[in-house]
């Protein structure tokens, strides 16, 4: 279980995220997170439950959820119900958590964020800053990006409203806890084609990976 604050995690055994056949916006669960503490969350995560890390920072390094904001996303998950941990993170670097929320199909979801999720103190916080460049002729509607000890893809990094173009960057961080962290990415293009790899976060700090039609999956 993720727990935090400054305690290293044992490094787990690397599972490949469930495979997705076929894609449509029908599998997606949505959920809204809703800022009602008073402060401003400069980072906000919303991990599988079944992972040991807190991986990415769905707010990307360009926003932040302001007190009295929200902001919807979309979820991908294998089971009918499937379970995920919040954190989020405010400008006097407090943490508030939520442990094993259930996202159930047919159900969206609406997290509020109070003060009485607040867990004090964070700590230091490691991120590792990730770039990906989308090197297709086509946009990308989805963008996953998922531990891969985890069953689920879990959160779309582009939130419910955003698109990233031919030739344009997406900018994310990487909450590290481990030398090693393995993460699978899928990306899902306006025809609904879907494109996959693995990477993996050490000691560096700044990483860029391009998506391109190499990326592409074939047809089952």
């Amino acid at each position: 279980m993720k727990i935090p604050l400054l305690i290293a995690l044992l490094a787990s055994a690397l599972l490949p995220s469930a495979p997705v056949a076929a894609f449509s916006p029908e599998h997606l669960n949505q959920v809204t997170f809703v800022n009602e503490t008073g402060y401003d969350m400069l980072y906000l995560f919303f991990s599988p439950s079944d992972s040991e890390y807190w991986g990415a920072d769905i707010l990307g390094t360009a926003r932040t959820l302001d007190s009295g904001q929200k902001l919807s996303f979309y979820v991908l998950y294998p089971d009918e119900c499937n379970a995920f941990d919040f954190l989020a993170v405010d400008e006097d670097g407090d943490a508030y958590t939520v442990w094993d929320v259930e996202l159930c199909d047919g159900h969206s979801h609406v997290q509020s964020v109070t003060l009485s999720e607040l867990a004090g103190p964070f700590g230091p916080l490691d991120f590792a800053t990730i770039q990906f460049h989308n090197q297709l002729d086509h946009e990308i509607h989805y963008l996953f990006v998922s531990p891969s000890d985890s069953a689920s893809w879990g959160v779309d990094v582009l939130d419910a409203r955003t698109v990233l173009g031919p030739d344009r960057y997406a900018e994310i961080l990487v909450l590290r806890s481990a030398a090693e962290e393995y993460y699978d990415l899928m990306g899902v293009d306006e025809d609904l084609e879907l494109y996959r790899f693995r990477f993996v976060v050490d000691e560096s700090r700044d990483f860029s990976f391009a998506i391109e039609p190499s990326d592409k999956l074939s047809a089952p």
